[in-house]
């Protein structure tokens, strides 16, 4: 008999024997540490967390194994734990989907768990993941709950690194230069008090970026220097010569080039040119030095190498760094023309590569374009004058303008003629477009009356069912047919047949629960906030089949006959999602049960749809019952 193994099941049981408490608002909070985990798959973990680093596809298994048990021990805090496992292994291989829905699902579980620490990394893990993914707005919502959660949980390292992320994520959308400077500034301040001075290096090297990109090269050049001394202060020599690479580029826009011509000699004879990376930064920054002193030929030579260089890794971003400093090193010279063309080679590379921030590379093209467009006026103004002194021949000149007057005419006629075609296809398509919306309006039309039949229907079957549960059932059924066809009734009143004003259906809705509840004037108040929001139809119905359950609920258990009752209504716009909220003044939810493992009908239908607007569902007391919903799936208009 294996004695190990007895009694690693019975610490086991012990475990799943203790269960959840509740606190006084009615969550749950977990009873046993993370150190009373389970040997057994505690080892699990640590075993698939070290096989991830190389293979990825047999550690994937191992936590699944390991998922099974905690599942079967209905341990939710081991099971956010290997979740969140997952999405560290998935984010270390770059693939970065998975790794955001391993977090996602570790969210949940830790929620579930109340373990507030390991919510705000899994936030970090949120944020960084949509990051990755592109999703910039979202992206900013997790990692700022994320340094909010970590600065009052006083996880200095976590604030430090989501503030980090922050700068980075301001940093490349345009316009939020500053945002992305006070982030940087926070997360140094942090990692100084830490003593992290890798992480100081960090900042330092991305504040230098983020000045020199908004051209306050004196503030880069102070952060330059700071990391090229911390870097050679930790011997990192690969940080030190990228660091005294850029401050060569910013010593040169500086007009510093004796200063600049030092650190580029610097790296020529004492840097790993060997280094690709290195190597072409140098013939970059060699390049812009020579240009800055108009030795253009001199110049070309050094950014054609550097191209050459960038061509043996074929890295789409090393071809647009080359072309992006010669379109300004070109502008600084005032060489439009060719500093536009570069810009096009530059958006060329960086457009496929970067397909998401097309908006910010095009922002170059704008730059250069507008420049070129001045110079070309003036270019074009003395090429006319030319063009006059050699058309001193009155019959040529005469030729020369019935031949263009004929042209504009022609042209006139073709731009006439598209005009009017493209005109009657707009009436067309405004015909098509006011057809289709009385048709949608009918539709919607039908449908609310068939609904309001069914509700007639069920209502006239509940009167003569004596069985009183059975009955009740039934009028249920009538008021969750209801509270759709009322939404099919505002889409028939409304200008617009795709979306539902949420104020007023929401009010139609409880006005119709209470009258069907027979609830009288005082009996029970009711408060709503209610944000001004046209909701799409496949948004609006969830919601009203939840709320038709919620007030329901409130309205048939919540308060004595004698007692006078409030139901709160909450519906929101947040960061990214809709805050919705049922909250009443009665009995609350009972101590010993859990109204989120309840198997009745109408708590199996607010889970279902919870799934489908992949909303967070909590269900506690707060002086009363109170049923909070983050939905993150939902669209709205206007």
């Amino acid at each position: 008999m294996d004695l190990k193994k007895i009694f690693v099941d019975f610490i086991l049981l012990l475990v799943l024997s203790s269960g959840a408490a509740q606190d006084k608002t009615g969550k749950k909070i977990l009873t046993t540490k993370p150190a009373q985990i389970s040997d057994t798959i505690a080892s699990m973990i640590r075993m698939a967390v070290q096989t991830g680093k190389t293979d990825t596809s047999t550690a994937e298994k191992m936590f699944k194994e390991a998922l099974a048990k905690a599942k079967k021990a209905d341990d939710v805090y081991l099971t956010g734990k290997i979740y969140y496992e997952l999405g560290e292994m998935f984010f270390a291989h770059k693939n970065h989907n998975r790794s955001f829905g391993a977090f996602f699902n570790a969210r949940l579980n830790f929620n579930k768990a109340g373990a507030t620490r390991e919510i705000a990394y899994t936030l970090f893990g949120m944020g960084r993941q949509q990051y990755f993914r592109g999703n910039y707005k979202v992206a900013a919502g997790h990692l700022n709950y994320a340094m909010r959660d970590a600065k009052t949980l006083q996880l200095k390292v976590l604030e430090s690194d989501a503030l980090e992320y922050l700068g980075i994520l301001y940093h490349v959308m345009p316009g939020t230069a500053q945002q992305s400077i006070a982030f940087f500034k926070k997360s140094y301040s942090i990692k100084e008090k830490l003593n992290d001075r890798k992480g100081k290096l960090r900042m330092l090297e991305k504040l230098g970026d983020v000045y020199y990109q908004q051209e306050y090269f004196d503030s880069a050049l102070h952060c330059l220097n700071l990391s090229v001394d911390l870097a050679s202060t930790l011997k990192l020599t690969h940080d030190a010569d990228i660091s005294r690479l850029d401050r060569a580029g910013t010593l040169i826009r500086l007009h510093r080039m004796n200063e600049a011509e030092k650190d580029i000699i610097y790296i020529a004879d004492q840097g790993d040119t060997s280094d690709l990376n290195i190597r072409i930064r140098y013939l970059i920054q060699k390049g812009n030095y020579l240009t800055a002193q108009q030795k253009f030929e001199e110049g070309k030579r050094m950014y054609s190498d550097a191209l050459a260089a960038a061509g043996t890794i074929g890295v789409p971003e090393m071809y647009g760094m080359v072309y992006k400093h010669m379109a300004e090193a070109y502008s600084t010279q005032g060489r439009f023309k060719e500093a536009y063309q570069f810009s096009q080679l530059y958006n060329g590379q960086m457009t496929g590569y970067y397909a998401e921030n097309v908006n910010a590379i095009k922002e170059l093209e704008y730059i250069f374009n507008t420049s070129l467009t001045r110079d070309q006026v003036a270019y074009l103004s003395g090429e006319n004058e030319l063009k006059e002194d050699r058309l001193k021949n009155e019959r040529t000149l005469r030729l020369f303008l019935l031949a263009g007057g004929a042209t504009f005419l022609l042209l006139a006629a073709v731009i006439f003629y598209l005009y009017r075609k493209q005109k009657n296809k707009n009436i067309i398509i405004k015909k098509q477009a006011d057809d289709l919306r009385i048709l949608m309006k009918e539709t919607h039309h039908r449908v609310k009356n068939n609904l309001q039949i069914i509700t007639s229907l069920l209502d006239l079957q509940s009167m003569i069912i004596k069985d009183k549960q059975v009955a009740q059932a039934i009028k249920e059924g009538r008021n969750r047919v209801q509270s759709m066809a009322l939404i099919h009734q505002n889409l028939y009143g409304e200008k617009n047949v795709k979306s539902i004003a949420a104020d007023e259906y929401i009010n139609n809705l409880t006005e119709s629960l209470f009258h069907s509840y027979n609830i009288k004037p005082g009996q029970v108040a009711l408060s709503t906030d209610i944000e001004k929001l046209d909701l799409d139809i496949d948004t609006a119905i969830p919601i009203g089949l939840i709320l038709n359950e919620l007030i329901s609920n409130s309205l048939k258990h919540a308060f004595g006959h004698s007692e006078a009752g409030r139901i709160e209504v909450t519906l929101k716009k947040r960061n990214g999602f809709l805050l919705l909220q049922v909250k009443d003044n009665g009995k609350g939810f009972p101590d010993a049960a859990d109204p989120a493992r309840s198997s009745s009908f109408g708590m199996r239908m607010i889970k279902i749809f919870a799934d489908k607007l992949k909303a967070d569902l909590d269900i506690y007391n707060d002086q009363g019952a109170c049923i909070t919903m983050r939905i993150s799936k939902y669209e709205t208009f206007g």
